[in-house]
This record gives structure tokens, sequence and C-alpha cells, in this order.
């Protein structure tokens, strides 16, 4: 761990070799600067862990060969460019966990085909889950969506997501059903829907997906009955979180 200080300098936008920038986990400030559009070799940005503010650029997709993302624990503000997904089609890795966004999550930003890492956790960003086109499908393996003010039902498209490993959606305002299309995510390891508003039956597809090390059902408004392999056999290596459900 380093101690830089200070701000992002304009200047560095005239390294037009430049690949990556990395300066994790110091104490650097002020606004990241739209000029990095200009190092247009720029694969990956790593600036997590400092005390930036600001809105993130949308001048950032104009990099070509952009596919980490990596700005956790700083203090952003603004909403996510929708130009990300539009125009970044390299984009692999995007970490935008706590900071203090807004706004709902970019459509497009969902259907970027290269994407197979997405951690929006802990901000403030509302509206509805976006679907997912079934070109998306392909690729994403992380998805976090916790503590933000996410609302509407969770899309039955993220069924389609198969090679998805971690889901979770805990601590928004997420009602209506589990979508019986989870229990086709085969590769799942880790599902929290914890801490919603859910409400109805568990489709008893997700409790027979071999892969699922973790289920967070807890705090929400289901009914019907746990498994009995659950009740009686627990599996040793797996957890079933339902707090004070009625299942």
């Amino acid at each position: 761990m380093n101690s830089l200080r200070g701000e992002i300098l304009e200047a560095i936008s005239a390294c037009s070799r430049l690949e990556t920038i990395g300066h994790n986990s110091n104490s650097l400030q002020g606004e990241i600067p739209p000029s990095l559009a200009r190092c247009t070799s720029l694969q990956t940005v790593i600036l997590g862990y400092n005390n930036l503010q600001g809105s993130i650029p949308p001048q950032l997709a104009l990099l070509p060969n952009l596919y980490t993302l990596f700005l956790p624990s700083n203090n952003l503000t603004g909403s996510i460019p929708e130009v990300l997904g539009q125009i970044c089609k390299n984009l692999t890795w995007v970490n935008l966990q706590n900071n203090s966004l807004t706004g709902g999550i970019p459509h497009a930003l969902f259907n970027c085909t290269s994407l197979y890492y997405i951690d929006l956790s802990h901000n403030a960003l509302s509206g509805s889950v976006p679907p997912f086109s079934q070109a998306s499908s392909l690729a994403l393996n992380y998805l976090s969506l916790y503590e933000n003010h996410l609302s509407g039902e969770i899309p039955s498209s993220i069924g389609n997501l198969s090679s998805l490993a971690f889901l979770l959606l805990s601590r928004n305002s997420l009602r209506g059903r589990i979508p019986e299309s989870l229990g086709k995510l085969k590769t799942l390891q880790a599902l929290d829907l914890s801490y919603n508003n859910l409400s109805g039956t568990v489709a008893p597809a997700l409790y027979n997906i071999s892969s699922l090390n973790f289920l967070g059902l807890g705090a929400n408004q289901l009914a019907g009955t746990l498994p009995a392999k659950y009740r009686q056999h627990p599996y040793k290596h797996h957890t079933v979180d339902i707090g004070r459900e009625q299942v």
C-alpha cells in the first residue's frame, strides 16, 4: 500500500501508449479527468480505495481497448454513463461498489456481451434491474447489486446467464416472485436475495442446483416448505439462510 496524495494530473493524457493506470489504495482526491480518453492504448483503469470525487467521465467509453474499470470505495457521485455499455465492446470487469452513485442501471451495460464481472453494490442506485439479452448470457460470471434502492421484479432473463456463479441482490426493495428461470443456472454458487420484499413460494429447482453453496432468502415474505434434505441432512458445505421465512 502506498500513500500517494493529490489529484490525477491532466498531463497524463499525453501518454498515448499508456496501457494501465494502477493507483489502488492511496489518498488520491479530486475528479477523474475526462482527458484520460486521449490515452487510446489504455486497457486497465485501477483507481479503487481512494478519495476520488465527482462523476464517472462518459469519455472513458471512448477508450477502444478498455477492459477493466476498477473504481470501488471512492466518493463518486452521479449516474453510471449509459455509453459504457454502448461503446466499450471489450469491457470485461466493472467494479463501482461502495460509492454514492445514483440513478438507474444502464440497460446497455447489462447487454455488453464481453462482461464477466459486475459489482455495483453499496451505492444508491434506483429503478429496476434491467433485463438481459440472449447475447449477454455467455460470459457473465459475477453480478452484485446488493444494498441499493432497486425496486420492481427480478427479471426472468437472468436465467439465461448460463455462466453465472454469483448473484447477489440482497438489501434492496425487490418484489414479486423469485423467477423459476433461476433454477436453470447450473453453475450458480451463491444466490443472495435476502432483505427484499419477495413473496410467493421458492421454485424447487433452486434447491436442486448441485453447485449452490449459499442460498440467502431471509427477511422476505416467502412461503412454502424447505426440502427435507436441508431440514434433516444439510450438506456440510452448504448454507441456506431463510431467517424467519415461513419455508
